[in-house]
């Protein structure tokens, strides 16, 4: 039966050499665009949750102290 499956990267094994560099090429960029939405998403996740953990703290009148304290 796996003879019969034809396989799908066989367009792609056959295309010119210039052809198959532009299509790894935009496929890359795509992957990597989608990656760095999602960092971006993480990121202002994450800054929405200290804020409101700060704020929470700050009105349970708990100590709101910075994880990184710089000497000077």
């Amino acid at each position: 039966m796996p003879d019969a499956v034809q396989d799908e990267n066989i367009q792609f094994a056959h295309a010119p050499f210039d052809k198959r560099i532009q299509l790894v090429e935009t496929s890359f960029k795509t992957v990597l665009a989608s990656d760095l939405h999602e960092d971006d998403k993480a990121g202002r996740i994450l800054s929405a949750m200290a804020f409101l953990t700060a704020a929470a703290k700050e009105d349970l009148g708990l100590p709101v102290q910075p994880l990184v304290q710089f000497r000077h």
